[in-house]
Parts: C-alpha cells; sequence; structure tokens
C-alpha cells in the first residue's frame, strides 16, 4: 500500500510540471504585469488546482524548458500548489485593442509607478499609440496617478495578430529638461534642420512643411517633467516639431509621440505639450498661442 502510495505522489509530482491541463480561466480575471529593470514584461502567476507548467507554458505561448529554467524548476521537482510562477510576456502578443472583443479575453493591467508617464508606458513598455491606452482606459488627460492601474491590452490562448515593426524598449533620454541654459538646443535645431533636408533629397519621401502658429495645452498637475514630447493633430508620428512661445521667444524642440486623441479635447486645440515642453518654453498658463514648425 505504502509503494502504491509512493507511486501517486511520484505521478503527481510529474504531472504538476509536465501535466497537459488547462488554465483555470474562471479563476483567471485578469493579468497584473510588472516591468524588470530590463524593462521586460513580466507576471507572477499562483499554481491553481489542475493547472500545470506545461500548461502555463502553452496558455501563454513560452517554451515549457524557458518556463521552468526561470522559475528554477527541475524535472522532477514537485509544483506545489499556489505557488509562485514568473512568466515572461511578449509585448508584440499583448492584443491592443481598445475594446475587449471577447470574454475569453483577459485584460492585462500595469500598476502606475512614481515619475512615469502615458508616453514611457505606451511607447517604453507596451509597443502601442498613447491613444490606444487613452481610449482602452476612458482617460481624457495625460496625467495620470501613482498606483493607477491601467489596462494596458488584453491576452488570449490564441489570437492572430498582424506582424508590426519592433519598437524599441529603451526611452529616449537624449532630450530631457536642462533649466540651464536654451542655448544647447542649437544642437537639436540643426539635426532637425539636417533630417528635413535630407528626406527633401530622397524623392520617395516629400515633407509638407507648416509653419504655423497654434493652441497648446498642458497640464500643471503633471509630476514628471523629464521627456520632451508632444501630440499634434497632424504632425507626422515619430517626427520632432519645433516650438516657439512668441512672449519668452524661447525655442524647444520636441518628439512627436502620436497624434491627438479626436473627440476629447476643444477642437481648437492643435498640440498638447508635455509638462517638460511648457517648463522649457516658459509658458505660465495652461493654454497658450504657440509658433510651430513641423512635416506631415
Amino acid at each position: 500500500m505504502k509503494k502504491i502510495l509512493s507511486l501517486l505522489i511520484v505521478f503527481s509530482t510529474f504531472l504538476g510540471v509536465f501535466g497537459q491541463s488547462n488554465i483555470n480561466l474562471d479563476a483567471l480575471h485578469s493579468i497584473k504585469v510588472d516591468i524588470s529593470p530590463k524593462n521586460e514584461i513580466f507576471y507572477i502567476h499562483n499554481l491553481k488546482k489542475s493547472e500545470t507548467i506545461y500548461s502555463l507554458a502553452k496558455y501563454f505561448r513560452i517554451p515549457v524548458q524557458d518556463l521552468m529554467l526561470i522559475n528554477n524548476i527541475s524535472k522532477n521537482q514537485p509544483v506545489a500548489l499556489n505557488q509562485p510562477i514568473k512568466i515572461p510576456l511578449d509585448p508584440a502578443l499583448i492584443i491592443p485593442s481598445t475594446t475587449q472583443k471577447s470574454q475569453t479575453w483577459k485584460p492585462v493591467i500595469y500598476k502606475v509607478k512614481k515619475k512615469e508617464t502615458l508616453y514611457r508606458i505606451a511607447k517604453g513598455y507596451f509597443h502601442q499609440n498613447i491613444q490606444q491606452l487613452m481610449a482602452r482606459n476612458n482617460l481624457t488627460r495625460l496625467t495620470i496617478n501613482l498606483g493607477q492601474e491601467l489596462i494596458v491590452g488584453w491576452w488570449a490562448p490564441s489570437v492572430s495578430l498582424p506582424v508590426v515593426p519592433q519598437i524599441s524598449n529603451t526611452i529616449d533620454t537624449s532630450m530631457t529638461v536642462d533649466p540651464i541654459s536654451i542655448q544647447d538646443d542649437s544642437i537639436i535645431l540643426e539635426k532637425v534642420e539636417t533630417t528635413i533636408n535630407e528626406l527633401n533629397e530622397v524623392e520617395e519621401v516629400i515633407p509638407v512643411i507648416k509653419n504655423l502658429k497654434g493652441i497648446a495645452i498642458w497640464e500643471k498637475a503633471d509630476p514628471n517633467d523629464d521627456f520632451l514630447f508632444v501630440l499634434h493633430k497632424y504632425a507626422r508620428v515619430g517626427s520632432v516639431i519645433k516650438l516657439q512661445h512668441p512672449v519668452t521667444k524661447l525655442i524647444v524642440v520636441a518628439n512627436v509621440v502620436d497624434n491627438l486623441p479626436s473627440g476629447i479635447y476643444p477642437s481648437d486645440v492643435d498640440i498638447i505639450i508635455s509638462k517638460a515642453v511648457a517648463l522649457r518654453l516658459g509658458a505660465l498658463e495652461t493654454r497658450f498661442q504657440v509658433d510651430m514648425t513641423y512635416y506631415e
């Protein structure tokens, strides 16, 4: 009898690693993820009844050998009920839809940390447009709060996703606020002019240069003042824009990270600027006129 019990224990241990049971989807209401120091997305899952390392690997589309290696689980090692399992998630497999189109889709949730912005979370971590992140979470402004939970996408057992170019996990911090001198912008302006000149020389790409006045808005409550970025109605996403305050005469060059979300802001608003841009322009009002040079 003892020998039979021992065999059953060994078998159940083996099944805990390699058995092909399914994920308990009823208990999996959401997938709360975190970001590693290397900007890698991971999820800590407590092993539920009927779940195995194999079923977790299959559901989260990661080789079972990799999952075992990450969690230091050997072939014959017991896997206890409720044991935390660290699961890395491929951002390319997170569905960026603004709405949940199937009950099998589980919301992927990220909790905002200190000094993080929508720009960093959308572009740096989860490879999506700021507009998508705002629409999915019914956000009407760029400011987010410490500890706020955001739905950054959806996870499904298997969904055919379009192939998109990979975006680097590295946030470009070369354009950070320098409160000492505005003269350093001459170097950046030189790069902007060079880029535009190079584009003009390529027959396939003929950018339309715009020199216009427009209405800019920003939020003083934004806790982050490190990144120079804007959302613009028409400027080409991924390009740069030169802004000048008509009163202070200060100039800033910023990244165009996305287009302006439609239906959220007043129709006369042309550009949303980050707090870093506003401070460097010397803006006192949260709504003001600005001179803009950009290309579409």
